[in-house]
């Protein structure tokens, strides 16, 4: 054994005696060490290893940290990602302005330079904080390969990240990056530093469950994003059909969203497939019952009582419910596909396992009625979701929460398209146009939401079991996710063995 494979033993040795002239001996004979395979007098120093461990992991940072030039490219992609992040932003808090304070909308054109330069350093700091303490990567460090850590490694917190992000707005601070070391001082303040993503391992564990509360919004968020980015797509292919173009836009973004929930999710969990039980085809004919009900007797009231300002009215005139091959196939097979997957496959099933079944069900629903990004579709989404979610939870299912879905949005397709009769003026367009106004009206209002009151009783009994009593127990925090297969049973048909496929 060499001398220097024996200080690893005596560097973190109780028995330890450092010397100014032959470095360090055995306290115990006061000798250099001369054992050959182990020491029979070791004994580790808990702190002694700590410090050396913290030492070894200093210099491997200090080693793997970024150079001035990816630093560089690192200040100028964030810089054209945070200028998206803001005009995204803007457009989605103009449209909350402008159907729910459209008086506060005119006002901001008369903001001042400092009032302004407030917003925009708000966004600078929430745009930061967001991207490091989710994945510790902002787009410019996902584009250099790159990733912000500890100085001893691990992954920061959220504290430190806020700190790194408010030490950023300080005056001048990229001209700190000029001195020795290739750090600024938003990297010394919070003690963190910036490496190269593969030079060393990352320290944080799979969480066992995904998502989380903090990443719900956060997957919610980069569907926004996805939103105003993939605007010239719609832009590019409207040229050729107004429909066509939604469609392959609707694509994109969903598509993308669900992609990087996915692959975020098998990060986490190692969960690489959906629960599809085909069997359960046979309940689709109650489903759409469900779905129709719950339009006429809830939704459809609901928002037809909701006013529209003046203003917004030429917006919500449009022809949106013309019915065209491509529009029947992005509002009746595209958006139920996708939007589950994504809402209730992944949203819903992580938040359950982090926070229950009602945090869940309440959350996602929320999420889903959001990101419609108007009121009346922000209620239509969110009372969809909390059944659809309920009827996800019964049946741990995607099958039944597409076909309600499905039926849903088939059926106001259908109804808009061809109902003649036009809403009062000042309010919106719904399914029941043609009754307002009269006592049939209320006589469909009050049968469908008896219907849809037997519909919700059927499902529970044929799905419910245990899981009724199950509802309002916070889930316990999930263990270490285990990589190894697992054999999942439905509450009708077979085991099915999930497959071994390491794509």
């Amino acid at each position: 054994m060499t001398r220097e494979e024996q200080l690893r033993f005596c560097k973190v040795c109780v028995h330890q005696q450092p010397d100014m002239r032959q470095g360090l001996l055995c306290g115990l004979t006061s000798q250099l060490a001369d054992f050959e395979d182990s020491c029979r007098s070791f004994t580790e120093d808990p702190l002694l290893t700590e410090k050396v461990n913290l030492k070894q992991a200093l210099s491997q940072v200090e080693e793997a940290m970024a150079d001035r030039g990816l630093r560089f490219a690192n200040f100028l992609l964030d810089g054209i990602a945070f200028l998206l992040f803001s005009f995204t932003s803007g457009i989605v808090l103009g449209i909350f302005l402008a159907f729910f304070w459209f008086e506060g909308l005119q006002q901001m054109e008369q903001w001042g330079f400092g009032v302004n330069l407030l917003v925009s350093v708000l966004s600078g700091i929430i745009f930061y904080t967001l991207f490091e303490t989710i994945t510790g990567r902002t787009p410019g460090k996902y584009i250099t390969g790159t990733r912000v850590v500890n100085v001893d490694g691990t992954k920061p917190g959220f504290v430190t990240i806020l700190i790194r992000s408010l030490v950023r707005f300080i005056p001048l601070d990229p001209f700190s990056f000029l001195g020795l070391q290739p750090t600024g001082w938003h990297d010394r303040v919070s003690h963190t530093a910036v490496i190269k993503h593969g030079a060393l391992p990352v320290v944080n564990p799979p969480q066992g469950y995904y998502p989380g509360v903090g990443q719900s919004f956060a997957l919610t968020g980069v569907l926004l994003l996805l939103m105003v980015a993939s605007t010239p797509v719609l832009l590019l292919f409207g040229f050729l059909n107004e429909d066509f173009g939604f469609m392959v836009y609707y694509m994109v973004v969903f598509g993308v969203a669900l992609w990087a929930g996915y692959k975020w999710r098998k990060m986490h969990t190692g969960e690489k497939s959906f629960p599809l039980n085909y069997r359960y085809m046979v309940y689709l004919p109650v489903v759409a019952i469900a779905a129709v009900t719950l339009q006429t007797g809830l939704i459809s009231p609901l928002i037809g009582n909701i006013a529209v300002p003046e203003a917004l009215m030429p917006f919500l005139e449009e022809d949106i419910f013309r019915l065209t091959i491509f529009s029947f196939i992005t509002v009746v097979l595209l958006a139920p596909l996708l939007e589950e997957f994504l809402f209730r496959g992944i949203i819903q099933e992580g938040l359950t396992q982090r926070s229950g079944p009602v945090v869940a069900i309440l959350l996602s629903s929320l999420l889903f009625g959001f990101m419609h990004l108007n009121p009346w579709q922000f209620v239509t989404g969110f009372l969809l979701g909390i059944f659809i979610g309920w009827l996800y939870y019964l049946t741990r299912d995607l099958l039944l929460a597409i076909g309600f879905h499905l039926f849903n949005n088939l059926f106001v397709l259908l109804v808009e398209h061809f109902q003649s009769a036009t809403p009062a003026e000042g309010y919106v367009s719904t399914v029941l146009n043609a009754f307002a106004g009269t006592p049939l009206y209320y006589i469909l209002v009050i049968l469908s939401l008896m219907v849809f009151s037997l519909t919700a009783v059927f499902f529970y009994r044929q799905f419910g079991g245990g899981r009724g009593l199950e509802l309002f127990v916070v889930a316990e925090e999930p263990e270490a996710v285990s990589m190894e297969a697992s054999v999942v049973t439905y509450p009708m048909g077979d085991e099915v063995e999930p497959s071994h496929d390491n794509n």
